[in-house]
């Protein structure tokens, strides 16, 4: 017997409920399979017990008129989510289709979905501002199931086929510095936010998020004055519940140590004693996991400060940097220059550009940066080509 998602309620045989609330019904019958999938609970046990009889008689409905989205449903559970090491990857790649691919292709018929509706979903995905790599990585999965439904002759052929996904602004996405006069109003507002010290950490250490997540004070030497990246924080949602989950490094490169640039020793201690204040503060509401060791960036309640957290807390930065960056405008009789959205990486890749300008050998760097290939790391000089570019555009003659 099935149980709802809260353990609490049976739902009958061969029922069960999906992470997204629908329910789903599946039978074999005469070696005929049945499938069906329905948010309403009553009207699904009722069109599954039809089904079964109509199996029973020999009348198969045939499944033309099955929906992109069922049909991907179907075909995760069959062929994708075994898989998939972990219950987070799994949520994830899920949720990568349900939220793109299936949100605009979802309720048109399996056999409908063409070429040119594809392209036209893609190209929408791109106005909504789904990143190309996000893009690349749901329709690499839409692939995957509609090669499965030609095997099974649900369709004569997979209509991905050269679908063009829009690369512009990729690279700002993935390699957003901040530019030189954005970093004092950043570490001005920075100061009023509760990740103040960890900001210029992050600034001045080059880690990743994850690493950043992941950091625990036994990886911080302040008799050498390192830091050592020796794990990664991921988190997801299992049944409406976050979970963390610690895993080695990115890659082998990814294994660092990473000296202490001026101030990192002091902005330690500053969140050391401002986290051990509040932890006595909170008592037994210090939401600390033991299991994922002694963390040095948690929220003001405890728990690890993840990609999420962050975002939102420089989300509000961003904001205030652009309020004051409109007042000083006006103040100085200039037009004001618009800040681009902050996320938690622009740190990563702010402090690597700052390395470049720094003259920092760079080799150094992609030690520093934990980059196995080389070649990531100089991708960063076409940066700070772009930004000399714009300057000697804004001067013009040199002589006039």
């Amino acid at each position: 017997m099935g149980k709802s998602l809260d353990k609490k309620h049976e739902l009958g045989r061969g029922i069960s409920q999906r992470p997204d609330g629908r329910y789903h019904a599946r039978a074999i019958v005469k070696g005929n399979r049945i499938e069906l999938y329905n948010k309403d609970l009553k009207q699904l046990r009722k069109d599954f017990e039809l089904a079964k009889a109509a199996a029973l008689q020999g009348n198969i409905i045939e499944e033309k008129d099955i929906k992109f989205a069922e049909y991907f449903d179907s075909w995760f559970d069959t062929y994708k989510k075994h898989k998939l090491k972990s219950v987070i990857s799994q949520n994830a790649y899920y949720r990568r289709v349900k939220n793109t691919y299936c949100t605009l292709l979802g309720n048109i018929n399996l056999k409908d979905i063409t070429h040119e509706k594809i392209q036209t979903a893609t190209n929408e995905l791109s106005e909504r501002k789904y990143t190309p790599r996000t893009i690349r990585e749901a329709l690499s999965a839409v692939r995957e199931c509609l090669d499965i439904a030609v095997i099974n002759k649900k369709i004569d052929y997979n209509p991905v086929i050269r679908i063009n996904i829009k690369e512009e602004n990729e690279a700002m996405l993935e390699r957003r510095v901040l530019d030189n006069w954005e970093i004092p109003l950043f570490i001005e507002e920075a100061k009023r936010d509760w990740y103040y010290e960890a900001y210029m950490i992050l600034l001045n250490s080059g880690m990743r998020i994850g690493e950043f997540s992941a950091l625990t004070w036994d990886c911080i030497d302040f008799q050498k004055k390192e830091i050592r990246i020796n794990k990664s924080m991921s988190f997801g949602y299992v049944e409406g519940k976050k979970i963390e989950i610690v895993t080695s490094p990115k890659t082998r490169a990814a294994y660092r140590t990473i000296p202490f640039f001026d101030g990192v020793e002091e902005w330690f201690k500053s969140w050391k004693q401002k986290q051990d204040e509040l932890k006595e503060r909170l008592g037994d509401r210090w939401r600390a996991r033991q299991e994922l060791g002694d963390i040095v960036f948690c929220t003001s309640l405890g728990s690890p400060a993840s990609r999420y957290a962050i975002s939102h807390s420089l989300a509000k930065i961003e904001k205030n940097m652009q309020l004051k960056e409109d007042f000083n405008a006006r103040l100085e009789n200039r037009e004001s220059r618009k800040i681009e959205h902050l996320h938690p990486h622009c740190l990563r890749h702010s402090f690597c550009t700052l390395c470049f300008q720094r003259g920092i050998n760079p080799s150094v760097i992609q030690a520093l940066m934990g980059h196995s290939d080389f070649a990531v790391t100089t991708s960063y000089l076409h940066i700070l080509d772009d930004k000399r570019k714009e300057e000697v555009a804004k001067v013009g003659s040199l002589l006039n």
